[in-house]
């Protein structure tokens, strides 16, 4: 069984609970609590797993952060570090989301999310163009910031 669920999900970094209900829906949750103690996979949030076999990229930590608690995108610190606009290393990947602020502990790392209000979450751009073209329109201090790495989202407060 465990063959072809790793079968099933050999692209998926992140595994969420709902997409192995829907792939295997006769699967028996203390399947994965086995290969858990088995060290096959891990359970890195409540609902969601990942395979151990598989390397801890760079990209992992930002995506999971996108994934574990959603609606949210990587923002403030992480990603000024990310694109050294900051000197500061940054240790808790930290994302924006209409959600309550909260943080959350898993074996991928530390996140935190902070609170923004619907409005602003939606002022986000999505595209891969440089942001200096919108200087001056959203205030000073905000040029040529690239948006690819977060899923080609930013917000800019205002």
């Amino acid at each position: 069984m465990y063959i072809q669920f790793r079968n099933r999900f050999a692209n998926l970094p992140i595994l969420p609970l709902m997409e192995i209900e829907k792939a295997f829906p006769k699967l028996d949750k203390r399947r994965l609590v086995e290969w858990s103690k088995k060290g096959y996979i891990e359970n890195v949030k409540r609902g969601f797993y990942r395979f151990t076999d598989l390397p801890k990229q760079e990209g992992l930590q930002y995506f999971s952060a996108n994934k574990i608690y959603s609606p949210s995108y990587v923002s403030l610190e992480s990603a000024l570090s990310f694109y050294q606009i900051i000197p500061e290393a940054v240790f808790t990947i930290t994302s924006v989301s209409t959600l309550n602020t909260t943080t959350l502990n898993s074996t991928l790392g530390n996140f935190t999310y902070a609170h923004i209000k619907e409005n602003f979450f939606r002022l986000c751009f999505f595209t891969d163009k440089w942001i200096n073209r919108f200087n001056g329109q959203f205030g000073k201090g905000v040029t040529r910031l690239p948006l690819s790495a977060f899923g080609n989202k930013i917000c800019i407060r205002l």
